[in-house]
């Protein structure tokens, strides 16, 4: 068996949701559960999400390309946690990127928030 997970003390992960290419969702980290995404305090209310880029490379976020698949993915996430918790709306103030709280990094590549919401709404 593959050590895989066998990573001893307990470590910071990155995100709730990862999200693949192809639209596909894996949950990495309990909802309930702090995730370390952008190391800022944002963190303890925050519920994150990783989008595998379908191109990557390059040395400007629009190189970094999200599939369809995957926009079409995290609306779903998005309705699902306007549903879920109270108080959450879809709007700019709510759907944040890593580069808002960290100018000099590429991520999220080349996601448009306006698209997300536009589909969410």
């Amino acid at each position: 068996m593959l050590p895989l997970f066998d990573l001893g003390p307990p470590r910071q992960v990155s995100c709730t949701i990862c999200i693949d290419v192809d639209g596909t969702a894996w949950g990495i980290v309990d909802p309930r559960i702090r995730p370390y995404t952008t190391g800022n305090a944002v963190d303890d209310i925050a519920i994150t999400i990783e989008i595998i880029n379908s191109v990557r490379g390059g040395t400007t976020a629009e190189s970094w390309l999200i599939s369809d698949a995957a926009y079409a993915t995290v609306v779903q996430v998005v309705k699902w946690m306007d549903e879920t918790y109270n108080g959450f709306a879809i709007d700019r103030n709510h759907i944040r990127t890593h580069r808002d709280y960290n100018p000099a990094t590429l991520c999220p590549g080349a996601l448009s928030v306006e698209r997300v919401i536009t589909m969410s709404s």
